[in-house]
């Protein structure tokens, strides 16, 4: 039974409402890192492609080597690897000043 000595997390977990996707992304401690990215490929894209794009999507993980973005569908991802992945590569190079291997996934249930 939940009192007042029941633990934060635990608490947390039973009545703080899920955080949404959108939430976790601007929580997320790679924020500021696609920022910059996206900042610069903004200026590269034509604007409407940029918001279609980019503006869904966001790092799910970076560990110096390797990011991961997630993206909302496979259409979306196979569209972003097939037209925008040398651009992306570049553009994290550019920024980071050093190369990493970029790849996409979906959230779990994502079409």
């Amino acid at each position: 039974s939940e009192g007042p000595h029941t633990p934060c997390a635990m608490r947390s977990a039973l009545c703080d409402p899920p955080v949404s996707r959108f939430e976790a992304a601007e929580a997320s401690p790679h924020r500021e890192l696609w920022e910059q990215v996206q900042e610069k490929i903004a200026g590269r894209i034509q604007r409407q492609s940029y918001k279609t794009w980019f503006e869904p999507t966001h790092i799910a993980d970076f560990d110096g080597q390797r990011v991961v973005l997630e993206a909302p569908s496979h259409f979306f991802l196979d569209w972003m690897e097939e037209h925008y992945l040398a651009l992306i590569k570049a553009t994290f190079e550019e920024v980071l000043g050093h190369a990493v291997g970029v790849f996409f996934e979906i959230p779990e249930g994502g079409g």
